[in-house]
């Protein structure tokens, strides 16, 4: 039981150095998110352009530029690039980090290796004192242990 801490603060050091730290100097990509049921990416910037292929809710492109009503995009089967419309009223896409659940799950990550520790502590600090009342109990001549 002793032995456990020292591993535990290793596993928790091993944890927060090793896994990969964000840079704020690296360049953030991005993918778009499309919400819209149908959203066509087109060739051009105009929706009466040709339709490269018809994007369905839930996939995902990466970005290659954002305008105020247009983002331009890869689109990987195709090897090639399209724009898609922003929306005005109702949005059809929404821009997002690329990496962005990353952080997240990392977090989360953290909170249970520390939330362990904090069990296990509290764990051996119980049988700790468990066995120093038993202990004291013995050296009294096993007073109490009749109620």
């Amino acid at each position: 039981m002793k032995n456990i801490l020292p591993v535990l603060a290793l596993t928790l050091l091993a944890v927060l150095f090793v896994l990969p730290q964000e840079s704020h100097a690296k360049k953030v990509k991005k993918i778009v998110h499309v919400l819209a049921p149908f959203t066509p990416i087109l060739e051009e910037r105009r929706p009466e352009s040709p339709i490269i292929v018809q994007a369905k809710k839930g996939d995902r492109f990466p970005l290659v530029q954002e305008g105020e009503y247009w983002a331009q995009v890869y689109i990987p089967e195709k090897d090639e690039v399209g724009w898609i419309e922003i929306g005005l009223e109702t949005k059809k896409i929404e821009v997002l980090d690329s990496d962005s659940r990353l952080p997240f799950l990392r977090d989360i990550l953290i909170f249970a290796i520390i939330l362990g520790a904090i069990g296990i502590v509290v764990l051996i600090m119980r049988n700790y004192h468990e066995a120093k009342r038993k202990k004291a109990l013995e050296s009294v001549g096993g007073a109490g242990e009749g109620r």
